[in-house]
């Protein structure tokens, strides 16, 4: 599923899972790698429209099945786990990301942020922040999202959020502002990183584990795979969300946020 929730994913790997609907075939952009058991009745007998629909969006895929095993093979607590299987299975999945990865790392993620001067069918012209004008290509399965306002309750313990920031000399990171991520996305871009919104800005995704609201103002204390920090959220920094949208919000004058990895086609925009 997260293969047509994150148009910039790199690859993705499923072992034996439900297929999604095939109408959503064309949305995937990520190669694929699937792994099915094959005594598997519930869900094999989805895979051939699955794969038919695949095959018809030229979606790069590649699928085994695994003779002799059953649904959960690769799930050591189970007593259908295959050991050999599982094996192949782990071998591949690693060689796969290996390959697709590394092609992937070598083509940089282009930024852009600015509002929309003209539009037509096909094309999107933007005035970046510098006031350049950049046209865009929009592909026909153009994924676009709604970011709107939310309160700044809700956010709660256990949300995964990403935070745009500054650094304070005492070690806090001041919010520019702040994402709550929907439940589909947690992890997405988990760490803490340098960010181009502003000069020595920075970007942390992460979960939060405390929300607090102190005679200092309001603060948020966030843990990452490789550590936790707090951060203080300014009474004007913004708290958004987002969800699935449509064409009909891109019209001239709308801001956008996009991100592609092609200089000339968009692939993801926040309107």
């Amino acid at each position: 599923m997260l293969s047509i929730r994150l148009p910039d994913l790199a690859a993705a790997v499923a072992f034996y899972g439900n297929a999604p609907d095939p109408s959503d075939a064309a949305r995937v952009k990520a190669p694929l790698l699937i792994h099915q058991a094959d005594v598997d009745e519930r869900i094999n007998t989805s895979w051939p429209a699955y794969e038919a629909a695949l095959r018809a969006a030229a979606v790069n895929f590649t699928v085994y099945r695994y003779p002799g095993t059953q649904h959960g093979f690769n799930n050591d607590t189970t007593p259908r786990y295959d050991a050999a299987a599982a094996r192949l299975a782990w071998e591949r999945t690693v060689s796969f990301f290996k390959t697709k990865l590394h092609a992937a790392s070598t083509t940089p993620v282009v930024r852009l942020r600015g509002k929309i001067d003209s539009m037509s069918a096909t094309q999107m012209r933007v005035r970046e922040r510098s006031g350049e004008l950049i046209e865009l290509i929009l592909p026909t399965d153009l994924m676009i999202n709604e970011v709107y306002a939310i309160d700044f309750s809700d956010i709660k313990a256990g949300s995964f959020i990403g935070v745009g920031a500054m650094p304070q000399a005492d070690g806090v990171q001041r919010a520019i502002a702040v994402t709550v991520f929907p439940q589909a996305m947690r992890g997405t871009g988990e760490g803490h990183r340098p960010f181009d919104f502003m000069p020595q800005s920075t970007m942390t995704n992460a979960t939060v584990a405390d929300v607090m609201t102190t005679p200092d103002g309001r603060k948020l204390q966030v843990r990452y795979k490789d550590g936790e920090m707090t951060i203080a959220v300014p009474s004007d920094a913004p708290v958004v969300t987002f969800k699935p949208a449509n064409r009909s919000l891109l019209m001239p004058g709308a801001s956008v946020s996009e991100r592609h990895r092609s200089p000339q086609t968009a692939h993801c925009c926040h309107s």
